[in-house]
């Protein structure tokens, strides 16, 4: 992902050479796609919390690499 840039190069039968250049640009434009854990109904203990809770792990794709998977719990 980025841009690369290509030189061609051509020689004639007498030595002669001329150069052009290329630039290759390649782009992820793609988005990335998630689905959340199945919803979670529990109760809360004595003190009112609600404690060893597993909230289960979303499933994610992407065409290149997934980075990171991050949740505000």
């Amino acid at each position: 992902i980025g841009s690369t840039t290509v030189t061609w190069t051509i020689v004639d039968g007498s030595g002669n050479t001329a150069t052009a250049t290329q630039v290759v640009t390649v782009e992820d434009n793609e988005l990335p796609t998630i689905v959340a854990p199945i919803a979670i109904n529990t109760t809360t203990n004595t003190g009112c919390t609600t404690t060893g809770l597993v909230l289960g792990n979303a499933v994610t794709t992407d065409n290149c690499s997934v980075v990171s998977v991050t949740n505000d719990a």
